[in-house]
């Protein structure tokens, strides 16, 4: 899933494991925990492309990694809050600007769902409650926290932050694991990349009504109940639409398979994925010997059928490389759904099936795959370009968005 959603789903598990002892500061450690995973991309810079894209959601991404950083995570915050430099007023006033960031970048992205979602006039409104509650709690921070220290100190035990950091940080899988990208949840003992399908990668309406939630309790006193209270909402409410998004797909999958069944179409297997946004436009990717069939269905669409379209996987292409370090990473990477076309320049282009077409565009057209790899022989090896890489290289964002919205509407 998105940095946003991470980090305010780690926020509420933070809240849920220790928010009645310390507060927004709980909130603010949750936050941080449920980004932790994906730092992983900052040490992909230090390695090739084709091991960086190994690398992403590996290990960090693993229960045994959740089980053992959060232990060091949790020594070190007990450690850091039994130093007598934890009271001084440098310290106060560093954490003051990081809450008031923190909560400032959540109202902000809160305001512009908003606007997308609903318009302008209560964004807008929304956007002045909000920043008047930001600033009234940055007053009240500032006087009593920063200025004064009024706060009673609470000896958290090793314990209470080991849960913190491991809801935090094992949920972030968790939650990679409902997109259809793959997740090593098991690594290093295995290196399955763990795939339900049933959630998009951004879905608003799984973000927007947890973001509230967390908005909400944030501006409640730790002693109030209603601020536990909020913060379950949300907890349920997300769980609860990831719930129905796996139905949902149960019954996607009896659309595919009607679909397959008026084709006359001789399957191997077949796999489907929401579209980025939400949980109501589909794509499905069959497979059968030589072609791929791939299709858009919204639950808007008059008929309850995929719109399918004939896709050769020219797998014999890449037959003199099979053994190459690359091509053995990209088959694993797309869970062996993959074609390849030979682009207009002679370059071949291997094409993540998984993700297929845009708004399930042309397949003749080279720049129409969502996640394709250009492939260059360089002395026998294979390497990807990943300047030439990526999605349509002619895209606008906001054409890409409205035909993406346009299509959600049904056909």
């Amino acid at each position: 899933m998105d940095s946003l959603t991470q980090m305010i789903l780690g926020a509420a598990m933070g809240e849920l494991a220790a928010g009645k002892k310390m507060g927004n500061r709980a909130m603010i450690w949750g936050a941080i925990a449920g980004t932790i995973p994906d730092l992983d991309v900052i040490v992909g810079n230090f390695m090739s492309p084709i091991e960086a894209l190994a690398n992403h959601r590996g290990l960090s991404h693993s229960i045994l990694f959740a089980v053992v950083f959060s232990f060091f995570m949790a020594v070190f915050c007990k450690w850091l809050y039994q130093q007598k430099f934890s009271s001084g007023k440098a310290f106060r006033w560093l954490s003051y600007i990081i809450g008031i960031l923190f909560f400032a970048l959540l109202t902000t992205f809160f305001v512009f769902f908003t606007y997308i979602l609903a318009g302008m006039i209560l964004a807008v409104f929304l956007g002045v409650l909000l920043s008047y509650w930001l600033i009234k709690s940055g007053i009240w921070s500032y006087k009593n926290y920063v200025i004064h220290e009024v706060r009673t100190k609470e000896e958290i035990s090793l314990s209470r932050w080991y849960l913190l950091f491991f809801l935090a940080i094992f949920t972030h899988p968790l939650l990679d694991c409902c997109t259809v990208y793959g997740t090593q949840l098991f690594y290093p003992f295995s290196d399955v990349r763990v795939a339900w399908n049933i959630i998009a990668i951004f879905d608003p309406f799984y973000t927007y009504p947890f973001l509230l939630c967390l908005l909400i309790a944030a501006h409640l006193t730790r002693q109030d109940t209603w601020r536990t209270r909020i913060n379950n909402i949300g907890i349920i409410y997300s769980t609860s639409y990831m719930l129905a998004c796996t139905l949902h797909k149960q019954h996607i999958n009896s659309i595919v398979e009607k679909t397959i069944e008026l084709s006359d179409i001789h399957v191997k297997r077949y796999m489907t994925n929401p579209s980025l946004m939400s949980n109501f436009l589909w794509s499905t990717t069959i497979e059968t010997d030589s072609f791929y069939y791939q299709g858009l269905y919204s639950d808007f669409d008059k008929e309850r059928i995929f719109k399918l379209q004939e896709i050769p996987k020219n797998h014999e292409l890449i037959a003199p490389y099979e053994t190459d370090k690359t091509i053995e990473i990209l088959k694993w990477f797309s869970a062996d759904y993959y074609a390849v076309l030979v682009r207009k320049d002679g370059l071949l282009q291997l094409n993540d099936m998984r993700y297929g077409t845009f708004n399930g565009g042309s397949a003749n057209d080279e720049d129409n795959y969502i996640f394709k790899f250009v492939l260059e022989e360089e002395e026998g090896v294979i390497h990807f370009d990943p300047s030439k890489s990526g999605p349509p290289a002619r895209s606008n964002p906001k054409e890409m968005m409205d035909q993406l919205i346009g299509r959600t509407k049904g056909i």
